[in-house]
């Protein structure tokens, strides 16, 4: 075999290893409302989420926070209190986590999972916060699935409920493994050694 092939031989092995050995990471994204003005939207999109309810205005408020979320007072917030209305969050990219932060709740809610063709993913049911949890009234729920591509929050007409820090795993990115910079290292060292050599075999 030729010094050519065998140098086209080891450039094509390097270079498939160094495609191999890459890994997918995924970060946690948090929106927490806090750069979204204070008022009512028919719906509004921050964090590449779209949030709306059922019926009427979603409120971004600040006012009684410190009684029903675990936050500073006068950071912001969802509330429904529009008309009791159940919320919307629709992702721009499918997710496989969603988490929530509610509170104020006087009744059970119920958190439900859809995919881009609207079919149902699963739910969980989430207690009355008032009556079940310790001051200052709140929980965190989540819910996994692959391809979560909408969420509704259900309950009772008239209850009023505050939502924040909605949790997602939407930011995925390929990160190199390592090993894949030492063979990049070590393919490029072997490149020069090989090209030296053959210069010297010319002299």
């Amino acid at each position: 075999m030729s010094n050519f092939f065998k140098t086209r031989i080891i450039i094509t092995l390097a270079g498939f290893c160094c495609l191999v050995s890459f890994s997918q990471t995924t970060f946690a994204a948090v929106v927490d409302f806090e750069s979204v003005a204070l008022g009512s939207y028919s719906s509004f999109i921050s964090g590449g989420i779209d949030f709306s309810l059922t019926s009427g205005d979603i409120t971004v408020s600040n006012d009684n926070n410190g009684l029903y979320v675990l936050a500073a007072p006068e950071t912001h917030f969802l509330d429904n209190r529009s008309g009791g209305a159940d919320f919307i969050f629709s992702m721009a990219t499918p997710v496989n986590e969603f988490g929530l932060q509610i509170g104020a709740t006087n009744s059970i809610q119920t958190l439900s999972a859809f995919d881009s063709g609207n079919s149902l993913l699963g739910s969980i049911s989430i207690p009355d916060q008032v009556d079940t949890q310790p001051y200052p009234y709140t929980g965190f729920y989540s819910l996994n699935f692959s391809g979560i591509s909408k969420v509704t929050l259900t309950g009772s007409q008239g209850d009023w409920v505050v939502v924040d820090n909605i949790t997602t795993d939407n930011i995925t990115t390929a990160v190199p493994e390592p090993e894949t910079y030492a063979m990049m290292l070590a393919g490029l060292g072997l490149m020069g050694f090989i090209a030296r050599r053959r210069n010297n075999e010319q002299a």
